[in-house]
This record gives C-alpha cells, structure tokens and sequence, in this order.
C-alpha cells in the first residue's frame, strides 16, 4: 500500500447513531475521531428537541430545525460513503449491508415506539386511538413501515414516534446505496439530479422542503433523503481527494449550525434560506467538520453528544408526552414552561438517551450482531 494512501475501518456512525471513527492514514496506529461531527450531529438533535419544546410551550423558536434532518441525511452519506463504499463496490451483499444497518437502528427505535404505544395508551385519554388505527398503524410500525395516504389516523407516518419517519427514510437512502448508489459517482449524480428536480418542485408547490413526516407528504420525503445522500457521499469524494483541507474553529462550525436551526423565518425569504442553506452551507459545514481538529478539553463533550444523538432524536418525542401532563399538573403553561421546563426536560432526554445507549441500545446490538452478522460490524 502507497503511503498516503487511506484505509478505512466499519465508521458506524450516521445521521442516526453512533460515534464518528475511522482508521486515517495506512501508518496510524489509532483510530481518528470525527469528534466535530459529533458534535454537530448532537446539536442538530438537540435543536429538533428545542423546537418540539417549543411547540409543547411556545417561547423561543427553532423555526428551521426541521433542516436538521436534511443535515442527518447529508452526513449519513458522507460517513456510510466512508464505511462500507469500497465494501459494497467489492460486491458486499446487499442483504448483509441492510442487516448491519437495521441492527445499529432498530433497538432504540423499538424503545421509542414502545414509550410512544405507552403514551397513546395513558397519557391521550382525550383523544383515545379507534380500534382501525391500532390494528392498522401498530403492525406497520412494529416494522418500521410508514402509513401512506389515505390509512387510518392520517396525520403523523409514524403515529407512536413521529420522528421515526426519517428512520424509514435513510432506510430508503441505504437500500438506494446499495442497489445502485455501489456503482460509482456517476450513479450518484444521475440520482441526485432526479431527486434534486423533484425537490425543486416540491419546494415551487409547497414552498418548503419540509417534506415526508405526514401521510400526505410521505412520498415527497424519498427525493429529499435520496437529494441530501447523495450530496453527502459527493462532499465525502471531494473530501477525500482534498490535498489542503481547510482547518477551521470547531466550536465555530457547531454554533453556526446551531445559528442556522434556530434563525427565525423572515417573510418571503424561506425558500431562498432552504435552498442556500442545503446546497451550499451543509456542504461545507461537513467539509469542514470533517477536516477540523476538536480541542482536547471539548473532547469528552462532543463525544457525549455523539453518542447520544441517535438516542435523543428518536426518543425526545415521546418522553416529551410524558413530561407535559407533569408540567401541566404543576400548573407550569406555556412561556412559563419554556424557561423553567426546557433546560431540566433537555438534560434529561440526554441523560435517558446515553443511559439507553450504555445499558440497553449497545448490549442488543451486541448480541444481535453475534447471532446475525458474520463479522462485527
């Protein structure tokens, strides 16, 4: 092997789990934290968590935190790219890759669904479930299957755990990878143009890329994954041929992500703000985080929010079923609950979530990567 030349090691990091590492240069002797991604993924999580506060309590806004999601699936094709591509290129079957994938998401999405089907059994007795809905929406659920137009309850995808929609999603991006992304960049970019021209319509007619979490809009979410994937694993190509990769603050890059979630909406400027902000900004905020030192002393706290990123994007929502009728037998409202309620409720959704990965999510996929995968993945 030339020197210079990389070797990449399983990096089972993604838009929705685990820790961002990679074996680097052919000659280190430790693996290479993506740490500044971790960090900025577990913003970004924490940013969707706010902005469902925000919803419960009003107060403050995180008017595009729905963009974080665009930001998940663009890393997710950049770090996947950077796990398994030359695998997958070799002729890894595709059968074996979904395994690893439905292995590292499915455990604490089952926890999530089992707190949501908790919640809609006792804590929405004002607006109880029909009998349709259960025998309908549950079974789609338990596999991770999303409820199209026109079925029972409507609303919400995933009526138990709506963020479980973008689960299904990069599912969706995954399958795409390795049917046809495997092929090479020109694979990608045929794809990304037709998804790309799909989008831009959905965002002529709906006048936002804010698409796919509803029945009416599911099908509209399968361009917006396939687009932000493919433009991730065309940034991870980029970055990989880079001979001077630019060095820059980290703590920088995370608060101008975090400043780009929660910006408030100015009339007639959304589009434009989507648009620049997907095409332009995410680019070169993965770029650089990819390519940017995190100090020493933030090491433990960007690692933290690694960790815990997957955990506390797709359980947030319905730990925060529980915690409303809490704050309202309390008597805290509204503004109120935003100031005294956001804090305390965002500490513990990150400390349920790295309990859930310590004690619960990691022993799983242990085990089910022992009973299913032929290596570890």
């Amino acid at each position: 092997m030339k020197r210079g030349e990389r070797r990449y090691t399983d990096y089972t990091a993604s838009v929705h789990a685990g820790q961002s590492t990679y074996q680097g240069d052919c000659l280190a002797q430790t693996p290479h934290r993506f740490l500044t991604l971790d960090a900025m993924r577990g913003v970004a999580a924490l940013s969707v968590v706010l902005y469902h506060i925000q919803i419960h309590s009003g107060g403050f806004s995180f008017a595009y935190a729905g963009l974080a999601v665009d930001f998940f699936f663009m890393l997710s094709g950049f770090v996947l790219t950077l796990a398994y591509q030359k695998r997958l290129a070799a002729g890894w079957p595709t059968a074996d890759f979904m395994k690893v994938r439905l292995i590292r998401l499915y455990p604490l999405y089952a926890l999530g669904l089992g707190l949501g089907v908790f919640a809609a059994c006792f804590l929405t007795a004002s607006r109880p479930l029909t009998a349709k809905v259960w025998l309908i929406r549950l079974p789609l659920a338990l596999f991770l299957l999303p409820a199209l137009p026109g079925m029972a309850g409507g609303g919400a995808v995933f009526l138990f755990n709506n963020p479980s929609w973008s689960l299904f999603m990069e599912l969706v991006a995954n399958m795409f990878h390795a049917f046809f992304l495997r092929r090479g960049m020109s694979a990608v970019k045929i794809l990304m143009a037709l998804s790309g021209v799909v989008m831009l319509g959905v965002l002529i007619h709906f006048k936002s890329v804010f698409v796919g979490m509803a029945t009416a809009t599911v099908l509209y979410g399968v361009p917006r994954v396939l687009f932000s994937y493919c433009m991730g694993i065309v940034v991870f190509h980029m970055w990989e041929r880079g001979t001077r990769r630019s060095q820059v603050p980290p703590l920088l890059l995370v608060m101008v992500l975090l400043f780009l979630l929660m910006a408030p909406k100015i009339r007639h400027t959304e589009r434009p703000y989507e648009v620049v902000v997907i095409l332009v900004v995410f680019p070169l905020l993965i770029s650089a985080g990819a390519s940017s030192e995190m100090p020493i002393r933030y090491a433990g706290t960007a690692s933290f929010l690694g960790l815990t990123s997957y955990g506390v994007y797709i359980l947030h929502e319905p730990l925060l079923l529980f915690w409303v009728p809490m704050m309202d037998h309390l008597g805290w409202h509204g503004a109120t609950i935003s100031g005294a309620w956001s804090i305390p409720s965002v500490l513990t959704v990150f400390l349920i979530a790295w309990l859930a990965d310590r004690f619960y999510d990691g022993p799983v996929r242990t085990f089910l990567q022992r009973r299913f995968l032929s290596v570890r993945s």
